[in-house]
């Protein structure tokens, strides 16, 4: 995955934060055939796991009975990679614009971009770990949540200690804008790795009806559109799981 300078093309869902839920969403939106693109305030991705936990081990990630923080980020950035998402790191979001066609525009300290659904997934990395000031967080080290400013829309969010409040679909209450991960809460959090690939999942999922009405929530099986694009046959060994 290659940085890129802002620009004002227009994305379908751009997602602020490249932790393990902004990578896994990401993965998810090119799976929906989506033009994804992220944009972090830190100079590289993984987000707290990457800076914080790097050369730490985790033991609670579904389907690996340990691995390395930086580990974890190198397979979510290989999985995300095979939809080819645009990069945007060092870049501090600090404004959401709505526009009159209905899009959104981000407003960071580099320039601007223009998107369709803004997904937020980071809060938490430590403004040490980040060489950041103090009291600096979010989306690596740039202000939390809070200082979001959001124009053009005729309500906020709604907080809950740092984190948005959102439904059972990862919707902010705002139209186009979801949460998840730590920048999402909701009644029975778990602030887990592995719950946050759930919450990307379901937020990318929910927005793909956002985006176009007559889409499906459900995206189908991967095992099943591997199988069709390979005219029915199975590849790597792979077999197919419906559950």
């Amino acid at each position: 995955m290659a940085s890129t300078e802002t620009s004002a093309e227009l994305f379908d869902i751009t997602i602020l934060g490249a932790g393990p839920a902004g990578l896994f969403a990401a993965y998810y939106s090119g799976f929906r055939t989506f033009r994804v693109k992220i944009i972090d305030a830190l100079p590289a991705l993984g987000g707290q796991v990457g800076t914080v936990y790097g050369e730490r081990e985790i033991l609670d990630v579904p389907g690996y009975p340990r691995i390395m923080g930086r580990e974890l980020v190198e397979q979510l950035q290989a999985q995300a990679d095979q939809h080819h998402p645009t990069i945007c790191l060092g870049e501090r979001a600090h404004t959401l614009r709505r526009e009159t066609d209905g899009s959104i525009r981000i407003i960071t300290d580099r320039g601007e971009h223009h998107t369709r659904v803004v997904l937020l997934t980071g809060l938490g990395v430590p403004a040490a770990a980040a060489g950041a000031g103090p009291g600096l967080d979010g989306h690596g080290a740039q202000p939390g949540l809070k200082a979001l400013r959001l124009e053009g829309v005729p309500a906020g969010f709604t907080f809950d200690g740092d984190a948005i409040r959102v439904t059972t679909r990862m919707e902010t209450g705002v139209p186009g804008i979801y949460a998840a991960g730590d920048a999402a809460t909701y009644p029975g959090k778990l602030r887990l790795i592995a719950v946050s690939f759930s919450e990307a999942c379901t937020a990318v999922n929910n927005a793909a009806t956002y985006i176009n009405p007559k889409a499906s929530v459900f995206p189908g099986h991967s095992s099943t559109k591997v199988e069709q694009a390979t005219g029915g046959a199975m590849t790597g060994g792979e077999a197919e799981v419906k559950l």
